[in-house]
């Protein structure tokens, strides 16, 4: 946590510009002001962010192909863009890629924060949401939506923290070729700090920025 920290306040002390626009996207019920800790880390550590990064919530009344139509809409007309997706997030910012539902959200590189992409442990059966049910583990959508190839043909890194009660790692890091398991050294819940954890902040706007491959 602390060299997080420290290599964090050292980047912003000479902050670079953004290669592309960012959209940082939250998950199931949680407004888009959950992706203030890694929008506060690109406002310090990018010349750019102002202008560059956007925050998207997933309003519960839309399907998931829904949210995924409306974010490539908003965002087609970009030659290409980096997407933060948390939980939920990264499985709309997947749908926004495909081709069956132009336009169709030119993705660069996606990072993904305990995203249930093989499916959720326990609040899809538990919660009768038709995002929730959505998320079901070996469920239609997923089937279907892991079965296209469009969903996954941009660079994919996925990140967890052990403990998370709600998205197992098998199901976080069930796709892309760059995965980061996190043992979680507080007393947070899993799934409920991952979007705010010092190492996974530092690691993704690193990335963003150029500062780490």
């Amino acid at each position: 946590m602390h060299e997080a920290r420290t290599r964090l306040a050292e980047w912003s002390l000479a902050p670079r510009p953004l290669a592309r626009p960012v959209i940082l996207i939250s998950g199931w019920m949680v407004p888009y002001y959950r992706m203030n800790p890694m929008y506060r880390v690109l406002l310090r550590c990018a010349t750019n962010a102002e202008e560059m990064v956007s925050r998207i919530g997933c309003p519960i009344y839309l399907s998931i192909p829904r949210l995924g139509k409306r974010l490539a809409e908003r965002y087609h007309l970009h030659p290409s863009v980096d997407v933060v997706g948390l939980s939920m997030g990264g499985i709309v910012a997947r749908e926004a890629a495909r081709r069956r539902h132009p336009p169709r959200l030119c993705i660069a590189r996606l990072y993904t924060l305990a995203t249930p992409h093989l499916g959720a442990r326990s609040i899809a059966w538990l919660v009768p949401h038709h995002q929730a049910q959505s998320l079901l583990q070996h469920g239609a959508y997923l089937n279907e939506l892991n079965d296209d190839p469009d969903s996954r043909s941009f660079h994919i890194e996925t990140f967890s923290i052990t403990g998370d009660h709600m998205v197992g790692p098998h199901s976080a890091h069930g796709i892309g070729d760059h995965h980061h398991p996190w043992p979680n050294v507080t007393l947070n819940p899993g799934h409920h700090f991952v979007h705010a954890d010092p190492r996974i902040l530092m690691t993704v706007a690193g990335k963003l920025l150029g500062h780490l491959p």
